[in-house]
């Protein structure tokens, strides 16, 4: 593909693998889960929650998420429903993380009209903390700061300031030819580890395209 012929929608439609790229704001990471091309880990900076009348108490939430890129309906998805809360003693003490639900289901999709090209974000974050009769005591401040604070509030700046990042990281993939050669090194090798995987699982066949493989999951 030449230089001019490159346009959003080529990009968008990258393999999901290749979102590891993009820049991370807010001190944040992304790390693709070894041995599968649509997996990822979210690392976030950890954060405190002040309380009056409660301790400091830090978060650091790690959000297990799969991209899912659907070409033929014109859209990435992201969807997570595993996020564990580490930091503070007091979170293992409290048990927090086996008394709340979490969801998440990001949608991006795009308009490619030249000079006019938009990428659009629509999003759902849902977090529900519903202790059990013995944990009952544990104060509601504590509850909602991690709730709404440490995960609903940490992932929607996330979100926000992710979007900035992904538009600078297409401009960079069309005006740079070597990043764009880079990227599918990269893409080559992961294909490389899959190969080594399916050996084991026979989940991807070995004559497979990457772009195949996540169009067929």
């Amino acid at each position: 593909t030449g230089y001019n012929e490159l346009n959003l929608d080529d990009y968008m439609k990258l393999p999901a693998a290749q979102y590891t790229c993009v820049p991370m704001p807010l001190n944040s990471s992304l790390d693709r889960v070894r041995g599968t091309p649509d997996k990822f880990k979210l690392c976030v900076p950890p954060m405190q929650l002040k309380s009056p009348g409660v301790p400091i108490v830090e978060v650091r939430p790690v959000v297990m998420a799969r991209v899912t890129v659907e070409p033929e309906r014109e859209r990435v998805v992201i969807f997570s429903d595993i996020c564990k809360i580490q930091g503070s003693r007091i979170i293992d003490d409290l048990k927090i993380n086996d008394f709340f639900d979490f969801t998440v289901q990001i949608c991006l999709t795009w308009d490619n009209d030249g000079d006019d090209a938009l990428i659009r974000s629509e999003s759902e974050i849902t977090v529900d903390l519903n202790p059990p009769g013995p944990f009952a005591f544990v104060p509601r401040n504590i509850l909602e700061g991690v709730g709404n604070r440490a995960i609903g509030g940490v992932l929607g700046a996330l979100q926000k300031n992710f979007m900035i990042s992904l538009g600078q990281d297409f401009e960079r993939w069309v005006n740079d030819k070597e990043y764009r050669t880079m990227r599918k090194e990269l893409e080559k090798a992961m294909v490389d580890e899959l190969k080594m995987v399916s050996s084991v699982s026979g989940d991807v066949k070995l004559e497979e395209t990457l772009m195949a493989y996540l169009v067929r999951r």
